[in-house]
């Protein structure tokens, strides 16, 4: 599943995912979290960066910050589970003008 944020230019954005939604099977918790990538940055100055990440048994979190008016950044968080899979989960950011 793929999903939309819009964020502030100027402002910090926190993005929370829930594995328990259609992810995570009964028992299932996560045991490792391989981290935020956004997928099309181009590490020009002002560009989206992740300024801090963390995940408890069932949710990962991140705070995202900059990035250019008027963009959309693909971003991905990978976990691995007490099961020993791999979960990906997707969604687009969009940095609002002004």
């Amino acid at each position: 599943m793929t999903f939309y944020v819009l964020k502030a230019q100027d402002a910090l954005q926190e993005v929370v995912l829930d594995w328990r939604a259609g992810y995570l099977a009964p028992l299932e918790i996560i045991v490792d979290d391989l981290g935020w990538n956004i997928r099309n940055a181009t590490f020009r100055p002002g560009d989206l960066s992740v300024s801090e990440q963390s995940h408890d048994f069932q949710k990962s979190r991140a705070v995202f910050f900059g990035g250019h008016a008027e963009r959309f950044y693909l971003l991905s968080n990978r976990v691995r589970t007490s099961r020993d899979r791999t979960l990906e989960r997707l969604l687009v950011m969009r940095i609002a003008s002004g």
